[in-house]
């Protein structure tokens, strides 16, 4: 979901690679099949926070990453938003036989715009999932205007041994919920990490969500 690389946004062709190389030893990306992994820029990753995107920023990463914009898996639809550079899919025919899910580093609903409110009302997805802000967040927002409806915290135990919290989310044709998926990163200095992970039931009805929490580095 981004920032996939410490400083990729201001980092020198030899540190880049290197980056490159670490993040594809950390996640053994050369043992899964490149159709099971999907990859989006981050700020830290082509810049658009403290440093200026750049035609070559996004071309280097591009270029590492070389990746469509949706993905489809058996009946489900993955569709890239880049809020950094304002780009979805516009085209993209919305077919009523696929879940889709929207994937962006910037949340969406979270951090309201003109540009959010365009992509949600034109990709009409049933679920959104989105990073950036290094914690755990709900959002649920209205599809057929892109408003958004509702902001809570996900509150998970960190400390307990028992298995995750699991929220469940149904996916409508009328509603959509925004995710914020925690970092997994020491470096980002939060108290709460983790790995976010979803299953869909068959029917395309519900979405089940936990945090895979990792030991904390306090």
């Amino acid at each position: 979901l981004g920032d996939l690389m410490d400083e990729g946004s201001i980092a020198s062709p030899d540190q880049y690679e290197r980056y490159m190389e670490r993040f594809a030893h950390i996640f053994s990306l050369k043992s899964i099949p490149s159709n099971m992994t999907i990859f989006l820029p981050g700020d830290n990753d082509i810049g658009g926070e403290d440093e200026q995107v750049t035609r070559f920023k996004v071309s280097r990463f591009n270029s590492h990453f070389k990746q469509p914009s949706i993905f489809t898996l058996d009946n489900i639809e993955f569709i890239k938003v880049n809020k950094l550079q304002h780009e979805f899919p516009r085209s993209h025919k919305l077919s009523d036989d696929k879940t889709r899910v929207v994937l962006s580093h910037i949340p969406l609903l979270g951090l309201p715009s003109g540009f959010s409110a365009e992509a949600v009302v034109r990709l009409h997805p049933h679920m959104i999932f989105s990073a950036h802000d290094h914690k755990s967040v709900h959002f649920a927002g209205e599809l057929s205007t892109g408003e958004r409806t509702l902001v809570e915290p996900l509150n998970f135990n960190y400390f307990s041994d028992s298995w995750p919290t699991t929220w469940r989310f149904q996916l409508t044709s009328h509603t959509v919920n925004e995710v914020i998926v925690p970092t997994c990163s020491y470096r980002m200095g939060t108290f709460k990490m983790g790995y976010g992970a979803a299953v869909i039931d068959k029917k395309g009805d519900t979405l089940c969500y936990s945090v895979l929490v990792l030991p904390s580095r306090f």
